[in-house]
This record gives C-alpha cells, sequence and structure tokens, in this order.
C-alpha cells in the first residue's frame, strides 16, 4: 500500500466513530507509523549514499561490487556471489553483504589466497524450538 492510500484509510476509518474502540482506525494508524519510519529509514539511506564508479575499485583484490567465486573446503561446494552493501543484499539474487561473515572474510583477499570464517545457523523445528 502506498502512503496516499494509507492516509485515506485514515481518514476513512476515523470517521467510523469512537477512535477508542476502533480496531481498524489503530490498525490503519499502525500502517501509516510503519511507513512513514521506513520512509524516514531510506531518506537518511539516500542522505549517506554516494555514486561509486566501478571503474575506480581496485580489480586485484575483493572489495565492493567485486564478483568472487569460492569454493567451501569441506564440503568442496562451489559459490558465486556479488559483494554488495548492507542495502542491497539478496541472497536470491547472488548477492551478499560487505558485512556478512563471507563478505566480510574475503574483504580485500586476492584471487588463490585462502579466507577462513565461521558461520553459525539455526534449524526452527515444528515446535519452534531451536536445533
Amino acid at each position: 500500500m502506498v502512503y496516499p492510500e494509507i492516509r485515506e484509510n485514515v481518514a476513512e476509518t476515523s470517521a467510523q466513530g469512537d477512535r477508542s474502540e476502533n480496531a481498524g482506525y489503530r490498525e490503519a494508524r499502525r500502517r501509516q507509523a510503519k511507513t512513514i519510519s521506513r520512509i524516514c529509514f531510506l531518506q537518511k539511506v539516500l542522505e549517506n549514499s554516494r555514486v561509486i564508479d566501478p571503474a575506480a575499485l581496485p580489480k586485484d583484490r575483493v572489495c565492493l561490487l567485486s564478483r568472487v567465486e569460492f569454493t567451501n573446503l569441506s564440503t568442496n561446494n562451489r559459490m558465486i556471489f556479488e559483494i554488495v552493501s548492507p542495502h542491497e543484499m539478496n541472497l536470491e539474487a547472488g548477492k551478499i553483504s560487505l558485512k556478512s561473515p563471507i563478505g566480510a572474510a574475503l574483504m580485500g583477499k586476492k584471487v588463490g589466497e585462502i579466507g577462513s570464517f565461521f558461520i553459525v545457523y539455526f534449524v526452527t523445528t515444528e515446535t519452534g524450538s531451536l536445533q
């Protein structure tokens, strides 16, 4: 839902009577607050963003926007990722954050260099407990 629609929804539910007992109004206000918070966050990200010239980045070592191919030596599993900022991370698209355990371990490495990292993962069971 976009902000103008949310604002309209707040106005509609507000007109339905007593706000203290109006669950629709409270829900609309909650969505409005969440949307405003997201807008403020994105504005801060844009204020602190800068355009990076890929040609100016080092080609001899892993850095932001590098496409890396590496092999898990214990499983022989080969993976290919692009190192991106935390805001652009998308594992399904093959993009990992430079602040992730893998990204941080690879930053600054040269071709053929061995990097090591430890990843902790949890599996949630049907009962909701962690294994």
